[in-house]
């Protein structure tokens, strides 16, 4: 019976005692990552296609430091099957920087773009970003509206509380607090 020492004995891995991979491993890799991304080249998602170039709406500056492409990092335009909305941003005449603007909501139709809602009463300073979930006429446009908390105020930030809303703190966060719009309760 032949005895082998520790030393001897190669793993029929593919690797080497020093750990670095046989050299067939990195040239079949690469031919495989070739082969990979030319047949993948006819399933690659096609190109974005501009169907069409308009105006929405246009835009008078709020003096706010804000303005349409504010929330660019944030969806402005929703499709939902063959329906399109635009939520906009429109400066209320006469209101007070920073918060004097109002959320606009308009929809693509045959003959170009609509004003479909806007805020009546609260004030923003920013755009609101939409979402759109399901399909067609069973859909539904979320709008992502932020009304200041004091409408006549001059400067930004939050304003006081007032009786609609709580402060909360979170224990162990080291004094983190927030203020909400808790509603009637």
């Amino acid at each position: 019976m032949a005895t082998h020492s520790p030393a001897s004995v190669v793993p029929r891995t593919g690797f080497r005692r020093s750990g670095a991979p046989a050299r067939w491993l990195v040239p079949v890799l690469v031919v495989s990552g070739w082969v990979a991304l030319a047949l993948a080249q006819d399933r690659l998602p096609a190109a974005p296609n501009v169907e069409v170039e308009e105006d929405v709406y246009t835009y008078v500056d709020a003096q706010n430091g804000a303005g349409p492409m504010w929330c660019y990092g944030s969806t402005c335009l929703v499709r939902l099957g063959e329906q399109v909305f635009a939520s906009g941003l429109e400066t209320v005449p006469g209101a007070r920087p920073l918060n004097n603007c109002r959320w606009v909501l308009f929809e693509r139709k045959e003959d170009g773009w609509r004003r479909m809602r806007a805020e009546l009463f609260s004030l923003t300073r920013e755009p609101s970003p939409v979402a759109g979930f399901g399909a067609g006429d069973s859909g539904r446009v979320f709008l992502s509206a932020h009304p200041t908390l004091q409408p006549d105020q001059e400067a930004g930030g939050p304003g006081p509380k007032s009786s609609n809303s709580r402060l909360r703190t979170w224990r162990g966060h080291g004094g983190c607090t927030r203020l909400t719009g808790a509603g009637p309760n």
